[in-house]
């Protein structure tokens, strides 16, 4: 029987646009020949609103069963959400925009501002004192905050960067003796072939006694060079007073070599203890009778240390402890015309002329008013000579250097802070606390975070000066700490003499210390 069909009346279809739609071709190989006989009649069916679809990617229907006959009316959706891909951070800050496909429409999402985080390699073990098995060898970085420009932050690290050019050589040298216990024995090992050398190490050591001892009192190294002075250092049954004791190698090679070896070797127990407690030692004399001794901190020089892979090692050479020496002079270039391996045991006197010119030229031009100002009692009680001579360097460089007058600066006078810095003034319309630190019974790395805390909430910057071989042997540390977008208001000032004129004085940051140290470090070494 033949079927009958009746039409079916409904309103004219829409007409719908949809050349930017992306549907592949329907797959008409598996349609039969048979479909072909098939009489098809249109449904009509009411008008569908108009919708543009272009950036809706639609994966191909398979009308691989229908007729070639067929009309093909697309579904339409409502315009998909935007989404942003090209601003996403997620690896490199650009996604990889090739898997994308060109007819989806990307807008950016707009998101707050990336949070900064800093990540710098500052050692905080060193600030806190905890104790290390090996010195440091760090990079200090900062992260620029992400509101700035790519312009701004070139001229930021520019200005706070210190690369590791600049401190590695001295870190290596000498960054061991920061370690140096405030309580208890520490030995140093010497090489006796660097002749002289104990000098030098013998003032690393009594600079480390003033930062990290409590007591108040000096520690004058004591040289142990005969069997009388030797006999001497034991006291009683509490063992060696506190103190720093060098063992000259001319010792061991005495006449009576063999007496003093015995002395030597009954001494060498009641070394250890309690209090602080320094012995410089020649090589052969610790491997030969204090190897087997237990309780105390080693210290070695590292062309040594072969054998003692557990001791922190030094590197000291001539050229390096003449740079060094030069640095903690305040740049006296006398010292960088020889080098030897005891430059450092000079460096005090030449150091404190910078005291000594800064106060004639204060006392010569000012007299009676500069002493009035200087009278004001200074908080923290009782002034040590280290403290008044660096207030006084401040205040000359201020009046020669900044362009000041002797009544724009206050000394020790109460700042909208509610306390008191050493120096006060407006230097270029900026608001400036200046604080002298001496280092003595603190580390200088704490003495920063000190000052900065106390004045950073109500000055534009905190200017701290430190007496350079402080600041030499904390030298990692600091430029670590100058990177840290916190310390923005930070200055590190060191007292030097002016290289244009010898006879006078002036502060320079601590990055241009650092240069002048290494530069003076490539001159003795011979190095471009």
């Amino acid at each position: 029987m033949k079927a009958k069909f009746v039409s079916l009346k409904f309103p004219k279809a829409p007409k719908v646009n949809s050349s930017s739609v992306d549907i592949e071709g329907p797959d008409f190989s598996k349609i039969s020949r048979l479909s072909e006989k098939v009489n098809f009649v249109s449904l009509k069916f009411p008008k569908i609103p108009k919708v543009n679809s272009s950036s809706v990617d639609l994966k191909a229907p398979d009308f691989g069963k229908t007729s070639k006959s067929s009309n093909i009316i697309p579904l339409n959706f409502p315009s998909p959400p935007s989404i942003v891909v090209s601003e996403v951070d997620v690896n490199n800050r650009f996604t990889n925009r090739s898997t994308i496909a060109t007819h989806i429409q990307i807008v950016p999402l707009q998101f707050p501002a990336k949070p900064l985080v800093e990540t710098t390699s500052v050692d905080e073990e060193v600030y806190l004192g905890v104790k290390r098995e090996e010195p440091p060898r760090l990079t200090p970085q900062s992260a620029p905050a992400a509101s700035s420009s790519y312009e701004e932050q070139e001229e930021k690290s520019e200005k706070t960067q210190i690369t590791n050019e600049l401190y590695d050589f001295i870190e290596r040298g000498v960054g061991a003796f920061t370690y140096i216990k405030a309580t208890g024995s520490t030995v140093i090992v010497y090489d006796e072939k660097k002749v002289g050398i104990q000098s030098s190490l013998a003032r690393l050591a009594a600079e480390m006694a003033k930062i990290k001892s409590v007591s108040e009192r000096d520690y004058d190294p004591v040289l142990i060079s005969n069997r009388n002075s030797l006999n001497s250092i034991k006291t009683d049954e509490a063992g060696v007073r506190e103190g720093i004791y060098v063992f000259d190698a001319k010792l061991f090679n005495d006449k009576e070599s063999d007496e003093i070896e015995k002395a030597f070797e009954e001494a060498a127990p009641s070394l250890m203890g309690y209090g602080f407690k320094v012995f410089i030692v020649p090589f052969n004399a610790y491997r030969k009778y204090m190897l087997h001794l237990t309780s105390h901190f080693l210290l070695i020089d590292e062309e040594l240390s072969r054998e003692n892979k557990k001791a922190i090692q030094y590197h000291l050479t001539k050229e390096l402890l003449t740079a060094l020496a030069y640095g903690a002079s305040g740049l006296d270039a006398d010292f960088i015309k020889g080098k030897s391996y005891d430059a450092l045991r000079h460096i005090d006197t030449s150091f404190n002329l910078l005291y000594i010119t800064a106060e004639k030229y204060l006392k010569k031009k000012y007299g009676p008013i500069y002493d009035a100002i200087l009278s004001e009692e200074s908080p923290v009680g009782v002034e040590s000579s280290h403290h008044k001579g660096l207030k006084d360097v401040i205040v000359y460089h201020l009046l020669k250097n900044e362009g000041l007058n002797l009544e724009d600066i206050k000394v020790e006078q109460l700042s909208e802070c509610g306390n008191t810095p050493d120096v006060q003034a407006t230097i270029d319309g900026k608001r400036v606390a200046i604080d002298a630190k001496t280092s003595f019974h603190k580390d200088p790395i704490s003495e920063i975070k000190d000052a900065y805390r106390k004045y950073s909430q109500c000055k534009d910057e905190v200017w701290v000066v430190l007496r350079p071989l402080p600041a030499l042997l904390y030298a990692k540390s600091i430029a670590g700490l100058l990177t840290l977008e916190e310390y923005d208001k930070l200055q590190v000032l060191i007292p030097v003499r002016d290289k244009k004129d010898e006879k006078s004085v002036k502060l320079i940051p601590f990055k241009d210390f650092l240069k002048e140290v290494r530069n003076a470090y490539k001159q003795l070494t011979g190095a471009s």
